[in-house]
Order: structure tokens, then sequence, then C-alpha cells
């Protein structure tokens, strides 16, 4: 057994079939209105393990994304005070501060790539949560 499945980073929830598709047909009209936020949509879509690992990816982008954005937002005050609010004689200190700016805008980038995937990825597990959800229980 790896390390990752023992620290449980691989392991999603077990429910048996009987009890997964209840829980299932349970949650699709919550999963259906689209008011579920990404960590909820995770709990809601937990029964099937294809939609649960859509859900937590998108739901991991949007954090990532938010925190990107934060260390951006950071980045872009700090390269402007340091840019703009140095002694004009200091010219590294203002490369510098010019330098931070563009890290900031690369992170922002970053976090505006990781919604937007983020956000595919939610709608790719409503989809197949969707899909498991009106044909489990049925007979092959």
């Amino acid at each position: 057994m790896s390390l990752m499945a023992l620290s449980g980073c691989v392991i999603t929830p077990k429910y048996d079939e009987a009890m997964a598709c209840n829980l299932a047909r349970a949650m699709v009209p919550e999963v259906q209105r689209g008011q579920l936020g990404p960590r909820d949509l995770v709990e809601a879509v937990a029964a099937d393990p294809r939609a649960y690992n859509e859900a937590l990816s998108g739901y991991h982008q949007s954090v990532g994304g938010a925190v990107t954005g934060g260390i951006g937002a950071a980045g872009l005050v700090a390269g402007f005070i340091m840019g703009f609010a140095t002694d004009p004689s200091q010219e590294g200190t203002r490369i510098a501060g010019y330098s931070i700016v563009g890290g900031a805008i690369a992170l922002f980038g970053t976090s505006l790539v990781l919604a937007f995937t983020g956000k595919k990825a939610r709608e790719r597990a409503v989809k197949h949560f969707l899909g498991y959800a009106n044909n489990c229980g049925a007979t092959p």
C-alpha cells in the first residue's frame, strides 16, 4: 500500500451499492438546483466515485485560485509601493518592485485559469453524478 493511500489522499468514500444509489437519488434535487458551492458539491456527490473525484478537483482548483489571487494582490501592492514610493535614485529597488508587479500579474492569470478549469470540473462532476443517479440500481 502506498504512502498516499495510507494518508487518505487517494481514498474515496465507500458505500455499498444500494446505499450509494439511495444517497445519489436523494441528492439529485440539490445538485440540479445548481446552488451548491464547491465544497458542498463534493459532499453531495460522494456516492459516485467518478463525480466525487471531479468535484474534489474543482474544489481544490477553486481554493488554489483564491490563494493565488490573494498572494497576487499582496504582491501587486508590495510591488507598486517598491516601484513608486522609493527614492528615484535607487534604480535597483524600483526594478525589483516592477518585477514583483509582473509576478503578481502572472499569479492573477493563474488564478483566472484555475477559476475557469475548476468550474468546468464541477460541471463534469454534476454531469457524471446525474448520469449515475439516473442509472444506478438498474439491472444490466
